[in-house]
């Protein structure tokens, strides 16, 4: 493995990088919170520093391959929480390791926090926070990527947990995913803003919906509104979020060019989403949830719907809202939602977790596997979604990443019960922050001993990437001391 082609890419996504901790500057000069200007801009110029420093020390010819984009791009993930944490530990006020945290759960979109009075924190970092979950829910490299050159794009692509693409080239992708992006993120802005939130709170509430993050500018986070037109508004957000961006892009393509009259437009460009098999996974699992919560606690259907049915949404969709004091939930509705946080959204979403898609490529293989063992020995049964057939690297990569994922996830949730805490809120909160969601039952808060919030901090890291390149960043890691003796005895 070349350490400068990794260093490389390092350097230069850091470089572009740095000028986002500019973009909160004009809320800290219009709240008047100048304490936070300094520590933003000496964040933007470390970055930009260390960036260039990264890039000019590892000037090679050679070209990127696999390997080095699968090992860079989670490194990239460790590195740029570690610069954007200065903002929290000098505006906040919080140790290094809660600043990490808060950083690293920002830019996951995994929304669980650390932050100490978040109704009287700066509105500066409030904003900080909702803008690293809203570039983090398409990706770092894919947002760097819509902007800048890269030399093997597709690669990098890949190796951030992505694979379907809205158009055939990668860089097209990444723009036409955000054009689909900003315009959701702005729809729910307003619709926010109409429904009584002031502009502020709507602008982050509809970045970090969008972005299925989940952080919040109030403790109670959306239950502070008490509104039920707010609820719903957050709901179709989280949804829309999780859904396939390549199901966006055709609504989008089936409305502007069908040349019905409008309303016959609409229903056809509708029609598109109920075609998607993972969209239609997603909202039968909800309900089914729901369903669920509402015969076991026997509590009034109205109040099912709203509060179950909403954690049930904000879990399946990876955003973490919350509209009810889920600690206090019984533990077979944390069961139920932890099923849910494992499962995760649409793959090309801003979801995490394993995703619907591998799910239904794992249950057609199995289908198929029994349809074998039953039918006549001549017979030929092949596993298949929407009529087309699935390949055996797709059924093996499916069955790969969910059994590293489950393997993690259970060993998390042993390490945290070895601490002392009860098996389904360890249970369930392995499962929030690996699969990026953020509901907490209560196991994360800022009096949480270190090795806690350092464990989550790994799950949260490596669920986002979805485990192998995690894994594949961490052996490469271990082969640099190795190789750096074997170059000294030489």
């Amino acid at each position: 493995m070349d350490v400068k082609l990794v260093s490389r890419i390092l350097g230069t996504v850091v470089k572009v990088a740095a000028v986002l901790p500019l973009l909160p500057l004009p809320i800290s000069l219009l709240y008047g919170e100048l304490d936070c200007t300094p520590p933003l801009l000496l964040t933007s110029l470390l970055m930009f520093v260390c960036g260039v420093a990264l890039e000019r020390i590892a000037r090679v010819e050679r070209h990127v391959r696999p390997r080095h984009a699968i090992v860079a791009v989670p490194i990239i993930w460790l590195v740029i929480p570690l610069f954007t944490a200065l903002p929290y530990r000098f505006c906040e006020h919080m140790s290094w390791l809660d600043a990490y945290f808060e950083s690293m759960s920002g830019w996951t979109t995994t929304g669980l926090t650390v932050l100490p009075d978040i109704d009287h924190a700066h509105r500066t970092i409030l904003f900080w926070r909702s803008l690293e979950q809203w570039v983090g829910g398409l990706g770092i490299v894919v947002s760097i990527i819509s902007i800048l050159r890269f030399e093997t794009p597709s690669l990098l692509y890949v190796a951030e947990a992505r694979e379907e693409r809205i158009r055939p080239n990668v860089v097209n992708t990444a723009k036409e995913m955000w054009k689909i992006y900003i315009t959701i993120t702005a729809v729910g802005f307003l619709a926010l803003w109409a429904a009584g939130m002031n502009p502020f709170d709507a602008l982050n509430h509809s970045m970090t919906a969008v972005a299925t993050g989940g952080f919040s500018t109030r403790s109670e986070s959306v239950a502070a509104w008490h509104s039920p037109a707010v609820e719903l508004i957050t709901v179709a957000l989280m949804i829309l979020g999780a859904t396939s961006f390549v199901t966006h892009y055709r609504v989008a393509k089936t409305f502007r060019t069908s040349p019905a009259e409008l309303p016959t437009r609409v229903i056809k460009a509708l029609r598109q989403y109920l075609q998607d098999r993972q969209f239609l996974t997603m909202i039968g699992l909800t309900v089914a949830v729901t369903v669920y919560a509402g015969l076991v606690s026997g509590d009034r259907a109205w109040d099912v719907v709203r509060y179950y049915g909403y954690q049930a949404v904000s879990a399946i969709t990876c955003c973490g809202f919350s509209n009810a004091d889920v600690p206090s939930f019984p533990e077979y509705a944390k069961l139920a939602i932890t099923i849910l946080m494992i499962v995760g959204g649409s793959t090309a979403s801003t979801a995490g977790a394993i995703k619907v898609l591998r799910f239904l490529i794992m249950a057609e293989a199995v289908k198929a596997a029994i349809a074998r063992r039953t039918q006549p020995i001549r017979g030929v049964v092949v596993p298949r979604i929407g009529g087309r057939v699935l390949s055996e690297d797709e059924i093996s990569d499916a069955f790969a990443i969910a059994s590293a994922y489950m393997f993690f996830l259970l060993m998390g949730t042993l390490l945290l019960t070895a601490y002392g805490y009860p098996l389904v809120d360890a249970l369930f909160e392995v499962a929030s922050a690996q699969g990026g969601v953020g509901l907490s039952s209560g196991i994360t808060a800022p009096n949480a001993p270190a090795f806690v919030k350092i464990l989550l901090i790994f799950h949260m890291w490596m669920g986002r990437l979805e485990v192998l390149p995690c894994l594949a960043a961490l052996y490469w890691l271990t082969l640099i001391p190795k190789r750096l003796a074997v170059k000294g005895r030489g």
